[in-house]
């Protein structure tokens, strides 16, 4: 495998799989690897796999669907709900296939049939679901963040919001929603340019983010409105 397949940073995998043999051939897939660094740590319990989550650190999820403690779709969106932000690469046999593509429907990055895992290929799909799902976050993040002030955007604090106040009745919160709105923004452009009025709007932004807390949602709804929740 060329330099051109491979990045030089090393790659965290988690295989969640409880077949010994196929957690064996994995091995030997990877260690057969040159060119890339493969850190490979591997569980055979769906709910192993997601204390190894929680300690964090994981690149991608090489994920059976078939476990002794959960199977089929069930375990991938256990996965992708327990770690949103881990890429997961769904591994199955052929009789599984139509399961595996519904996976990838839902958010997996691909999947791998195991009769076809080779050195290349999987090193290959791995690479491939880290950068999709970088990017795909990347523009997450676009469509959800204010590109002057760096709050949220209008999208973005509702789609915050409404998760929020579906906790609220769970966990018994109180939520405050606080409105800002800036007099004056059309005199200050007017008078003095759109570059003042753009450095006042982040001004206030900043202002924002000093006086409430890490765990408030901040966010410019508008031109020169703000909100908090």
């Amino acid at each position: 495998m060329g330099r051109s397949e491979v990045a030089d940073k090393s790659i965290k995998v988690l295989l969640v799989e409880d077949n010994p043999a196929e957690v064996g051939l994995a091995q030997e897939i990877f260690a057969e690897v040159k060119g890339a660094r493969i850190d490979v740590q591997s569980v055979d319990r769906l709910a192993t796999g997601l204390e190894h989550l929680d300690a964090g650190g994981i690149d991608v999820v090489l994920l059976d669907l078939s476990l002794s403690d959960s199977q089929g779709l069930d375990t991938f969106a256990k996965v992708r709900a327990h770690a949103p932000e881990v890429p997961i690469v769904v591994l199955t046999g052929h009789d599984d296939e139509a399961i595996a593509v519904q996976a990838v429907e839902q958010g997996a990055q691909d999947y791998l049939t195991k009769d076809e895992v080779g050195c290349q290929l999987v090193v290959r799909a791995l690479r491939h679901a880290i950068e999709r799902h970088r990017l795909e976050t990347e523009l997450r993040s676009l469509a959800l963040t204010d590109e002057l002030t760096g709050l949220q955007s209008r999208r973005g604090f509702l789609f915050l919001a409404e998760q929020q106040l579906k906790l609220a009745p769970r966990t018994k919160a109180r939520q405050s929603l606080l409105f800002v709105g800036l007099d004056g923004l059309k005199e200050i452009n007017d008078t003095l340019g759109l570059k003042e009025g753009d450095r006042v709007l982040f001004d206030v932004a900043n202002i924002l983010r000093r006086t409430c807390r890490r765990s408030d949602i901040i966010a410019r709804l508008g031109a020169d409105e703000y909100a908090v929740l």
